[in-house]
């Protein structure tokens, strides 16, 4: 789940659906996105996503996740690569350029300062800012992100939920 925070409220545009930062194409040849398009920056970076990706390298025991956010695939992937596994850092690196994709293209459009990095396994950002900030480099201006702010939530695993009991409803 992602958004846009203007004046401390979730921007949603005109007619309620605007900001998706989610749904934002950062590869058109990319796999295809639960929203029907292609190349998604959430079909590469949600957990159904992980799993697939460490399923294609191998990782046996790598599991789609179940009803809910099952966070097991992406500590799966965190546990393997902190202790070298090469497949599972090919997995995380694949969804950190992406991220710094969009990330890189919303800099560029919108002249953000701060990007709140959210992850319901902590310990990933470590292992993939590296990555999200070489593909950031590539997909930004220099002067946007030279003084970019990165937070990391804090909501923990209810943070999808709060944001979207947050979203005002509209009729559709």
């Amino acid at each position: 789940t992602s958004g846009l925070i203007r004046a401390g409220q979730p921007f949603v545009g005109a007619r309620g659906r605007g900001c998706a930062p989610g749904h934002l194409c950062v590869d058109p040849a990319g796999p295809p996105c639960p929203c029907g398009a292609r190349g998604c920056l959430v079909a590469f970076t949600d957990l159904p996503a992980l799993a697939l990706a460490g399923q294609e390298r191998g990782l046996g025991g790598t599991h789609p996740p179940r009803l809910g956010q099952d966070v097991g695939v992406l500590r799966d992937l965190v546990a393997r690569t902190t202790s070298g596994c090469p497949a599972a850092r090919q997995v995380l690196d694949r969804a950190a350029a992406a991220l710094g994709v969009a990330v890189g293209g919303l800099l560029n459009a919108l002249d953000l300062t701060d990007v709140v990095v959210h992850t319901p396994v902590p310990e990933a950002w470590p292992l993939i800012r590296p990555a999200v900030e070489r593909s950031l480099a590539q997909h930004s201006f220099a002067a946007i992100r030279a003084d970019l702010n990165w937070r990391i939530s804090t909501l923990g695993d209810e943070a999808p939920v709060i944001g979207a009991a947050t979203l005002p409803q509209t009729a559709g």
